[in-house]
């Protein structure tokens, strides 16, 4: 949810208002707001039949003024043109219910959302609104409330300035498919003061929100599992990181990827590895380009402290592109085009997982200052990498952009160098 920017224009706070006082003094133009009403639900009907049974009653009485007000569409037209931001108000509103009722859908489980769906019907906006409101005020908030605000940019503006302190931020930090993913997990809530997300039915099983976005995209590979096995898994991982597979769930994770089929061998002729250098630094030679590099390595999203993966691109802008996210500007970036010298097994996770952030993950490293220690959201994607050397897969193809895929593989000297470019724009 991010509050919407208006160079010109209503935004939906003044709309609101605009249309609240018009509700009280002109009946024609409440007939033709409870007519569009009306025709939304009627519209979700097709679909979502939970939404329009809830409401039943409210749909008749619309439906009651639809069919006695023949010429509604007539005298708004005119009261439209008459005054042209009646209009653009009216039609902000619309757009902003339809939205929550789309959205509501989803998320039959939240009594809150089905009040303030249930209110909006009734033309009730501002009273709805700030109901709504409130539930952010508590201690403990639903997951599934902040996620419908994640997924619902114009409800986001109408109640943006009454929300209290830190939940826009700790929306902002929300995926959109941690908020999909929320929307079918009831049990998941947040904890304003620990700023944590945690599963209701086992508070100890709790997450921070970095971890929790990693936990609902790790689901969309591990959709056998439910976002309560992966917390208490991750609860469990994190005290015990190296005894993963001695937990029921860890167990089930090695079971899944063991019978995961889209693995592929080298798909590509040619590909890239990038390596920033300090512009005065020796270049690196074809050994130094062919192998992870030596010494203490940083996290990353597929790899433990202590332990060197290779990472590499199958387009030269995206080897150079990834790296230039862990260097500075003053550094040079070296890229090597390489041809490979063997087969292995990888698996490809680049098309039907597209954009995926538990992928993303071993693109980056961590900064040097937690060195020290695991960071604990990338406890999950390493067990998962830990898994496929299990499994005898010896890497994963993952997506870079709509130009170029990503590729990590467990060991190195894959590759014979055809060529060096030493100091890559």
């Amino acid at each position: 949810m991010d509050k919407k920017k208006h160079d010109e224009g209503l935004s939906i706070p003044e709309s609101l208002k605009i249309v609240n006082e018009h509700i009280l003094t002109n009946s024609a133009f409440e007939n033709a707001l409870s007519t569009s009403t009306f025709a939304s639900l009627a519209a979700l009907n097709k679909t979502h039949l939970d939404i329009m049974e809830s409401v039943k009653p409210l749909n008749q009485a619309i439906g009651n003024i639809y069919f006695k007000s023949n010429n509604i569409s007539e005298v708004c037209e005119s009261l439209f043109n008459t005054n042209p931001k009646w209009r653009e108000a009216f039609y902000n509103t619309i757009n902003m219910q339809n939205e929550v009722f789309r959205n509501a859908s989803v998320f039959s489980q939240s009594k809150d959302i089905e009040s303030l769906t249930k209110g909006l019907t009734q033309s009730n906006y501002f009273k709805a609104l700030e109901k709504y409101t409130q539930v952010f005020d508590e201690k403990i908030i639903l997951g599934q409330n902040l996620a419908f605000l994640k997924m619902s940019n114009m409800l986001g503006e109408a109640i943006h300035g009454n929300l209290g302190a830190g939940i826009p931020s700790i929306i902002k930090t929300m995926n959109i498919g941690t908020a999909h993913g929320l929307s079918k997990a009831p049990g998941i809530q947040f904890d304003k003061e620990s700023k944590t997300y945690f599963d209701e039915s086992a508070p100890e099983n709790s997450a921070s929100p970095d971890a929790t976005n990693i936990i609902f995209s790790g689901l969309d590979l591990l959709s056998e599992l439910s976002a309560e096995e992966l917390f208490e898994f991750f609860r469990y991982i994190k005290e015990y990181p190296f005894l993963a597979t001695n937990h029921s769930v860890g167990v089930k994770i090695l079971g899944i990827i063991g019978n995961w089929e889209s693995c592929i061998g080298f798909d590509k002729d040619y590909y890239y590895h990038a390596r920033a250098r300090n512009k005065e630094a020796i270049p690196y030679t074809d050994s130094d380009m062919c192998c992870a590099p030596n010494g203490l390595t940083l996290e990353g999203r597929y790899n433990l402290s202590g332990q060197s993966h290779y990472y590499f691109s199958d387009k030269e802008s995206g080897a150079v592109n990834e790296t230039k996210k862990h260097c500075s500007k003053e550094m040079a970036i070296q890229v090597a085009k390489m041809k490979p010298n063997c087969q292995i097994k990888i698996l490809d996770l680049s098309s039907e997982k597209k954009g995926n952030r538990f992928l993303e993950y071993c693109r980056y490293q961590t900064d040097s200052a937690k060195v020290d220690h695991l960071r604990s959201e990338y406890l999950i994607p390493s067990y998962v990498a830990n898994c496929c050397k299990l499994s005898n897969i010896d890497g994963i193809k993952y997506y870079g952009s709509s130009e170029y895929n990503n590729y990590v593989t467990w060991k190195d000297h894959y590759f014979d160098i055809i060529s060096h470019k030493l100091d890559v724009k």
